[in-house]
């Protein structure tokens, strides 16, 4: 699957370059590009040391990469994907894969091949980070860039209210996959 993920990446890079307004930058800012090259560290680290699946540390780095893949897949699904919105993936069998395929493979590894240790929840909710990040540096780079990476985003699109209506239904949803995750893992560290 992380060969997979790359090949589907590269060739998107290849084929939105041909775009007259296409920047690496604009890519890179894509929240799907960022969590299926996270996919592409966790599934390569661990097909190339599976004894990670018991390290404390990358646990709670695949337990995370696992929550950004899954509600990469489901803000897709539910938001995009039914609104035909515009996600420049011309490429449909990329789509697929950073989409679809490759969160499902993501997820359902994480509960094939669980952990010996459960993230307490200070650990799991570590998770709640960098999605923050992305979405701060979204919303200051929006205007400045005249771009955003997802209409529902967009306040040329939509208004403010509803902007923070979807990303408090959007955090939910981060809450809520991050307790399913924590839950799927092994033995819990607290007592």
């Amino acid at each position: 699957m992380a060969v997979a993920i790359v090949v589907a990446i590269v060739a998107q890079f290849v084929e939105a370059g041909d775009n007259p307004i296409f920047t690496p930058t604009n890519f890179l800012s894509y929240f799907t590009i960022l969590s299926n090259i996270g996919a592409v560290v966790v599934l390569g680290s661990l097909a190339l040391r599976p004894a990670l699946v018991g390290s404390e540390p990358f646990v709670i780095l695949r337990g995370a990469v696992t929550v950004y893949m899954a509600i990469t897949g489901i803000v897709y699904n539910v938001l995009l994907a039914p609104a035909a919105a515009d996600v420049s993936t011309q490429l449909a069998w990329v789509n697929s894969i950073v989409h679809v395929i490759g969160p499902v493979v993501v997820v359902v590894d994480w509960f094939v091949d669980r952990s010996p240790v459960r993230p307490t929840l200070g650990q799991a909710a570590t998770w709640l980070i960098f999605p923050a990040v992305w979405l701060v540096y979204t919303m200051i780079r929006g205007p400045l860039a005249d771009w955003y990476p997802y209409p529902f985003l967009n306040p040329d699109l939509h208004s403010v209210g509803e902007i923070v209506v979807t990303c408090i239904g959007i955090l939910v949803a981060f809450v809520l996959v991050g307790l399913i995750i924590r839950w799927g893992s092994g033995e819990s560290q607290e007592s």
